[in-house]
C-alpha cells in the first residue's frame, strides 16, 4: 500500500512542476497594449471609459481588415476581459501571444470605436493602441463655436407652441445642463427669410423665450447661465435671402434652434457625474 500512495505523491509533484512551468512561460510571454483614451473634439482625456478585449479567429481578423461588411456582422468572438481607464485616460490589458483581437471602447455621450490587432509577431512585447472617440454631446460648427447635439426642435406654424417630441429633445439638453452646471449657454432661435423681418423677429424671440420657460421649469438652479435670443432671419445660413427662389427644404434649413456653449466644454463621464451627485447630497 505505501509504494500506491508514494506513486501518487510523485503524480501529483510532477503535475505541481509542470503547471506552475506553464503559468511562468504564459506569464512572461503575455503582450501588453496600453494607451490614452481621448475626446476628439477636445483632446481631453477620458476616464472610466470602459475597454473590452475579445479574440477571434484568424480568418474572420482579415475579413474584417479588409472591411466586408457581411463577414463582420458574422463574426464569432469570445469576450475575455475589460478593464476601465484611469484618472488620466490610461489603460493597460495584456493577453496571449500569436492570436488575433478586437479591442471596443464604450463611454456615455460618446461614440464607441473599435480597433484590431494581431498579436503574431512575439518579439514585440509592448503595444500602443490609442483611441479618440467623437463626442455625441457637442459639436463645433464652421464659425468654430460649441454646440450642443440635439434634433430639431420644431413649433406649430406662426405659433410659440412646441411639439411633443421637440420637449422630449429639450429634455435631453436639461439632462446635459445638470451634468454640467457650470454651461453658459444662449438659446439662439432663428427664422427663415419666409415673413417679414420685424414678424421673424418678433416670433423667434417669443419662441427663444418659450424654450428659456421651459427649461426653468424643470427647476434648474443655475438661470443666470442661461440666456434667450430671438435672431429671426439675421443669421441665414445659405443663400436663401428675401427674395431669392429656394426650395422649401432650403428656407428650411435656416429655421433652427441652436444651444451654444460659451464657455469651455470640459468632457466627464456619467460615472464621474454621479459621484459628484453623490458626494454633494452628502
Amino acid at each position: 500500500m505505501k509504494p500506491l500512495i508514494t506513486l501518487s505523491c510523485i503524480v501529483v509533484f510532477l503535475f505541481t512542476i509542470s503547471t506552475t512551468a506553464k503559468e511562468k512561460i504564459s506569464s512572461e510571454n503575455l503582450i501588453t497594449a496600453s494607451g490614452t483614451v481621448k475626446d476628439s473634439l477636445t483632446a481631453q482625456t477620458l476616464s472610466n471609459a470602459k475597454i473590452v478585449l475579445y479574440d477571434i479567429n484568424k480568418e474572420d481578423f482579415v475579413n474584417l481588415k479588409k472591411g466586408q461588411e457581411t463577414i463582420r456582422q458574422n463574426t464569432k468572438m469570445h469576450k475575455l476581459k475589460s478593464v476601465s481607464t484611469n484618472e488620466s485616460g490610461e489603460y493597460t490589458i495584456e493577453m496571449l501571444p500569436e492570436k488575433c483581437y478586437k479591442l471596443i471602447v464604450t463611454i456615455n455621450g460618446f461614440i464607441s470605436q473599435t480597433k484590431l490587432f494581431s498579436t503574431e509577431d512575439t518579439s514585440v512585447k509592448e503595444r500602443e493602441i490609442n483611441f479618440n472617440l467623437e463626442n455625441q454631446e457637442v459639436y463645433v460648427d464652421k464659425d468654430s463655436r460649441v454646440l450642443m447635439k440635439i434634433d430639431p426642435i420644431q413649433f406649430e406654424i406662426n405659433s410659440t407652441k412646441m411639439t411633443a417630441e421637440s420637449k422630449r429633445n429639450i429634455n435631453k439638453v436639461i439632462l446635459l445642463l445638470y451634468k454640467y452646471p457650470d454651461f453658459e449657454i444662449e438659446i439662439g432661435v432663428h427664422a427663415s427669410s419666409l415673413g417679414g423681418d420685424s414678424f421673424n423677429l418678433n416670433l423667434t424671440t417669443k419662441r427663444a423665450d418659450e424654450i428659456y420657460k421651459y427649461i426653468n421649469s424643470s427647476k434648474w438652479p443655475n438661470k443666470d447661465r442661461l440666456t434667450a435670443v430671438g435672431y429671426g432671419e439675421t443669421k441665414l445660413i445659405n443663400e436663401c435671402v428675401n427674395g431669392a427662389k429656394c426650395s422649401r427644404s432650403k428656407h428650411l434649413e435656416n429655421k433652427r434652434v441652436e444651444f451654444v456653449l460659451h464657455n469651455k466644454y470640459k468632457p466627464i463621464s456619467d460615472m464621474e457625474y454621479l459621484t459628484r451627485r453623490v458626494s454633494s447630497a452628502n
